[in-house]
């Protein structure tokens, strides 16, 4: 038995690939359902907090990137 890995871009063209596999004898299918990446938002969400309790301010942050950035 031999395994084959297919990648596609769209929903259409897995659907156009799955039919004409199944049609074709001796071709077994397994489909694998992609990791579902977390949303942007969920993401941000999850680092909240992250400075609590911190003295962090805007302007001290971009004077820390400027002293950063001049010394590369």
């Amino acid at each position: 038995m031999e395994t084959l890995k297919i990648t596609v871009d769209d929903q259409q063209t897995k659907e156009l690939v799955m039919r004409m596999l199944h049609t074709i004898k001796g071709v077994n299918i397994q489909e694998r359902k992609s990791a579902v990446s977390p949303s942007a938002a969920t993401a941000l969400k999850e680092l909240s907090g992250i400075w609590a309790n911190r003295d962090i301010t805007l302007s001290g942050l971009r004077n820390k990137a400027w002293r950063r950035g001049s010394t590369l």
